[in-house]
């Protein structure tokens, strides 16, 4: 392309946006919805994608400060919360400490019990847990009282309730409550209440779960003081996949290793069923921005068919006059992407340090819409954004190619 020509698009370009600023156009207002157009589909497709990546870190970060990120257990087949118990192995613990990724490990024990306060009953299950327990992720989510003291020698009598349970049942920290064990001989406990927890996970943890010594399942499982119902690891991030082939190699033919994900596979299927949700909704989006965006284009070219004819006519060729309106395509779509940024980042940060939209905790396990920046997939979306708009200005540049000099100048 030579001076002359890039001089021709240049100045007939900058006529065009001169265009929509001047009061009297016809231009002005198609030219502003256009660009308006584009910011709110950007907007909304940035939002989406903060939201879902949101959804997806927050709640996996949950399940995993709940039940770890892989469980070793003996191989069992029969379902149930229970597991075999298994016999600290040094050299076994060893082995899975040495895996890379492998940050820290800590004894576990499930029982199914009966919970009676009052005339008020529930089934629970026990989680037994021993000094060896990470309480980071729970110190977080005791919302009153503390975690159960674990003696180094006996039973511990305490036990770390959900906040449902405490509803439920009208406990307190510090009030007593009566543990039915149904087994071949029914026996019961009596623990106190340490603390409250509230995590926000429903059904299958909040509601189920209830904390308490390792030695007081050993003692009505008839255990031995040593014997475990299974390790949990907590993991650095990295290749899950690899990380799990690496613990189930060390573990042997006799354990099992289960991630979080194969624990609770319904959990993670409907986050995927989100995800799936949001591509379907920005795939609308991106059709409703290309159309609003060729219309645009189809409209500029009708009120300038004459001076498109009069190029036609001097010798402009389909690639010169491409490259006029792709200049006014370029200005739209840098103008409405600019704006869709800014604001898509003020709401994004503005959610994020305050959380002024609100969720049904018991719907979707937060109280709050999760924002999580990832700057791949906000640069991702104003790339798809970019190319979409270029894809129309191309197919409006082929229109124009079949408009005929002639006819177009008769009739003007």
């Amino acid at each position: 392309m030579n001076s002359t020509h890039r001089k021709l698009i240049n100045t007939y370009a900058a006529r065009l946006l001169r265009s929509e600023r001047s009061g009297g156009s016809t231009l002005r207002p198609v030219i502003r919805i256009a660009t308006i157009g584009v910011a709110l589909g950007t907007l909304a497709m940035l939002l989406s994608t903060l939201i879902v990546r949101g959804f997806s870190e927050s709640i996996t970060e949950k399940v995993r400060g709940f039940v770890a990120d892989y469980r070793i257990t003996s191989l069992n087949l029969q379902e149930g919360y229970e597991e075999e118990p298994i016999a600290p192995d040094s050299a076994l613990l060893l082995s899975l400490a040495s895996v890379p990724g492998v940050a820290h490990l800590q004894a576990f024990a499930h029982k199914p019990a009966l919970m009676k306060s009052g005339e008020e009953i529930s089934g629970i299950v026990l989680r037994g847990i021993s000094n060896d327990f990470d309480t980071a992720y729970f110190s977080q989510h005791v919302s009153s009282g503390r975690m159960p003291t674990l003696p180094d020698s006996g039973i511990g009598s305490e036990v770390l309730i959900s906040k449902r349970m405490a509803e439920s049942l009208k406990l307190q920290p510090g009030m007593p409550v009566w543990l039915y064990f149904i087994q071949d001989q029914r026996r019961i406990r009596k623990v106190h209440v340490s603390g409250v927890y509230s995590t926000g996970l429903g059904e299958e943890f909040d509601q189920l779960i209830v904390f308490c010594d390792i030695n007081l399942i050993r003692k009505i499982n008839n255990w031995s003081a040593d014997q475990v119902g299974g390790y949990e690891i907590h993991a650095a991030s990295g290749d899950q996949q690899r990380t799990s082939m690496a613990l189930q190699k060390q573990a042997g033919l006799f354990f099992k290793v289960s991630s979080a994900e194969e624990l609770f596979p319904q959990l993670f299927q409907w986050l995927e069923l989100q995800d799936l949700n949001v591509t379907v909704i920005l795939g609308l989006i991106t059709l409703v921005a290309g159309i609003t965006m060729l219309s645009t284009l189809l409209i500029i070219i009708m009120e300038h068919g004459r001076e498109i004819g009069i190029l036609q006519a001097i010798g402009g060729d389909e690639r010169l006059i491409g490259r006029i309106f792709g200049r006014v395509v370029f200005f739209i779509l840098a103008r409405g992407l600019i704006v869709g940024n800014v604001l898509a980042g003020g709401v994004g940060l503005l959610q994020y340090m305050t959380g002024w939209m609100k969720l049904d905790e018991e719907s979707y396990y937060l109280d709050r819409v999760p924002i999580h920046f990832d700057l791949a997939g906000w640069l991702l979306t104003d790339i798809l954004i970019l190319t979409i708009g270029l894809l129309m200005s191309w197919l409006a540049t082929r229109i124009v190619a079949g408009i005929q000099t002639i006819r177009v100048l008769r009739f003007e």
